[in-house]
């Protein structure tokens, strides 16, 4: 058994022992000596500041305890070498050890300099118990020190090198703005769950990016639909796709040197698998994803990884959509933008939902739903150019007299007006006015009516039709939705439609509610009637007399009691809330319809036109382009569609165009479904209301957005401050 006590009090002796020369020498921390019980020794070995002491970490055993202090010994006169005339006392210590079998082992070790100074010191020794030691010399070709080592029980000890430190996303860019919008949706990242978060508000800010990226057109332009007119040059995540001779799969390369921002963690660079999880998410049968929901069933067969930085979208056959490209990247309507796989599983779906991680030149460093959200430019961009406004913060506005005002005391530098404050605002503070978007139809969907329920992509190949199944159910209490089985009942059902319509003054609702900003539109497909595919069958009247005789006619000559959705901060259009609002007072008092308005935001009650329960009217309008495959929104599907369903025929006629290559007879296949819509009367449009507008103040002085389907301000990193 060991007396530490008397070890401790030994090591104390020999460290005041070299108090002494303090004053001439430095104090160096040499490692511990770790006895084998777990315990810790260390000492201080005095050199002159010239040189390093030789010593090292020891590993022995407890029966060897001897020779560590031998060592300290060693190192103690080292250190008075170096002062010169110093002199110690004669310690004796009386320490007990076991046998120990030694051999002479030559080690080669870093060579020591120093300075040899005559000295006068006592020797310092134990009492001598015999035993056997290894003594292993270490020799360098100037000096030669004899050192005495237990060798009984070797460890060999590997230090590894310092782990690197975690990368952190570097802030660049220099100068402020404030942009104010009418909403700002909530973090969702799961593409399975992404309504208009990160492929709308994230894109557009430019956190996220997409996989590919249309070529710079600006508003008020349509952006390219053809797959052939776009390009990697074009800045998407991919810097290469090859389309087989099929049609049946697109291969992607992506760029190797894609870093994603750090918040949450150092997630080091894209990658295939990122990618192929993203989109066989946003792919998913129950995905609520709004830039998805723009993809034909065709193709969205999956995504399957063929390498670390490739991967393949495999395709129905004969199911090519000449417009992928479009769909499928920034200029699309909530394109599909790439998130980080690895940071799901590691966080779990609740932080993942609470770290914005994207690649794009700007970094999210808070995001709060309907409050907030603080961009950070990011230095070393992939890209090799860098966002040249270092911060910028977008503020939710829901009120436009609160935005007007900010904009006026300059608090905020762009903000979103409507058209009858917007030149007027520009104007009083020196800015301008900025357009964004495409103009879009704004109406009174009929939701209810189901009809066609044929689906692919559903359970059984059948849609089920909750909302229509309720109001066949419960006769007289949804007079706007008709069963195709009753003859009799489609016709009531349309005349009611067609009643409601006959109330619309739209001219009378732009002039005073748009201050003419809007234009009268009859087609849902967002077709003018001055557009040469513009037919006069679809045209419309203001009547208030013959909408009095179809309701009598309907059967519903004291009118009914209805409810209407008019989500709170819609995006569907300038003016858009106001205008029906209107309308459902002028159904009650011309038509005696008593309507209850539900404001209730358009993301919470969305998921009613997924899961087909919504079956009474609600505004909304789409900013179709010209060819667009719109039909999947009014027939069968397993995802969002309107509230409506048309017949099967029909249905087909619209849907060919996920494949028509011809954009002509694209547009042709479209006016057939307008025919159907205008018959029967299943959209009742308002007016076409104008694209965005946003007052820029004077503090910038350059800024070049593209034009898209989203509504929002975008291109952030084109922006430069004067």
């Amino acid at each position: 058994m060991l007396d530490y006590k008397a070890i401790a009090q030994y090591i104390k002796q020999i460290r005041d022992s070299l108090a002494g020369v303090a004053k001439c020498a430095r104090s160096v921390k040499l490692p511990d000596f770790v006895l084998e019980i777990g315990r810790v020794w260390s000492v201080d070995v005095i050199t002159d500041n010239r040189g390093k002491a030789p010593g090292g970490t020891i590993l022995i055993s407890h029966k060897k305890i001897r020779l560590l202090f031998l060592t300290l010994s060693s190192f103690a006169i080292v250190a008075i070498s170096a002062c010169g005339g110093t002199t110690v006392e004669k310690q004796i210590v009386e320490v007990p050890v076991e046998r120990i079998v030694t051999k002479e082992v030559p080690v080669e070790v870093i060579k020591i300099v120093t300075k040899e100074v005559p000295v006068e010191v006592e020797r310092i020794v134990t009492k001598e118990v015999p035993v056997e030691v290894e003594v292993e010399k270490i020799i360098t070709k100037e000096v030669i020190v004899e050192v005495e080592k237990i060798v009984e029980k070797t460890v060999l000890k590997e230090v590894a090198a310092p782990a690197a430190a975690a990368y952190k996303t570097k802030p660049t860019g220099s100068g402020s703005i404030t942009i104010a919008t009418a909403e700002l949706a909530p973090l969702i990242q799961d593409p399975r769950k992404d309504i208009r978060a990160t492929g709308g508000i994230g894109k557009d800010f430019s956190v996220y990016e997409t996989l590919v990226r249309a070529p710079h057109v600006a508003p008020p332009a349509f952006p390219p639909q053809d797959h052939t007119l776009y390009s990697a040059a074009d800045g998407g995540l991919a810097s290469a796709w090859t389309i087989n001779e099929d049609f049946t799969a697109i291969t992607f390369t992506l760029h190797d040197n894609v870093r994603w921002h750090s918040n949450g963690g150092d997630w080091g660079y894209l990658d295939a698998a990122d990618v192929a999880w993203t989109y066989n998410q946003a792919f998913a049968l129950d995905s609520v994803n709004n830039g998805a929901e723009e993809i034909g069933p065709e193709m969205k067969k999956g995504f399957s990884i063929t390498g670390p930085m490739e991967v393949v979208q495999h395709i129905e056959a004969l199911g090519f959509d000449p417009t992928w490209a479009w769909l499928q990247g920034n200029a699309g309507f909530n394109g599909i933008v790439i998130v980080n796989a690895d940071a799901y599983v590691t966080l779990g779906p609740s932080d993942y939902a609470k770290n914005p991680i994207g690649t794009g030149r700007y970094m999210a460093t808070k995001w709060v739903g309907d409050d907030m959200l603080e961009l950070q430019a990011v230095k070393d961009h992939w890209s090799g150019t860098d966002a040249i406004v270092g911060n910028i913060t977008v503020v939710n506005m829901p009120e436009e007299a609160t935005r007007e005002a900010a904009l006026r005391a300059g608090e905020v530098d762009i903000g979103q007006l409507g058209p009858q404050v917007v030149n007027t605002t520009a104007a009083d503070i020196g800015g301008r006015v900025q357009e964004i978007g495409i103009a879009r139809p704004s109406g009174f969907m009929m939701a209810g009516n189901y009809w066609s329920t044929t689906c692919p992509g559903c359970e059984g190949g059948v849609m089920p039709r909750p909302g229509f199944d309720e109001a066949i159910a419960a006769p007289g209490k949804f007079p706007w939705i008709g069963n195709p089985a009753d003859a009799a009942d489609m016709e009531k059902a349309r005349k009611v439609r067609f009643a409601m319509q006959k109330v619309v003054d739209q001219e009378a609702i732009i002039a005073a509610l748009l201050e003419g900003q809007g234009r009268p539109i009859y087609a849902w497909q967002n077709i003018l009637p001055d557009d040469p595919s513009h037919k006069d069958s679809w045209k419309l009247t203001t009547d208030v007399a013959a909408a009095k005789q179809l309701m009598i006619d309907a059967g519903y000559p004291d009118g009914f009691d209805a409810e209407y959705w008019i989500p709170k901060n819609f995006w569907g259009g300038l003016g858009t809330e106001e205008a029906a609002q209107y309308l459902v007072e002028q159904w009650r008092t011309e038509l005696k319809i008593n309507g209850t308005i539900d404001r209730t935001e358009y993301a919470v009650r969305r998921p009613q036109t997924v899961d087909k329960t919504i079956n009474v009217p609600f505004v909304h309008g789409i900013n179709w382009m010209p060819g667009s495959t719109s039909a999947r929104y009014i027939c069968a599907s397993g995802g969002h569609i309107v509230g409506i369903t048309l017949e099967q025929e029909i249905c087909d006629t619209g849907l060919a165009n996920a494949t028509e290559k011809s954009l002509e007879q694209r547009i042709l296949n479209n006016n057939v479904v307008q025919d159907y819509l205008s018959k029967e009367m299943l959209f009742i449009p308002m007016f076409q209301s104008p694209a965005s507008l946003f007052v820029v103040s004077s503090k910038i002085d350059a800024w070049l957005p593209w034009n898209e389907q989203d509504v929002f301000p975008n291109n952030m990193e084109s922006i430069t401050l004067k």
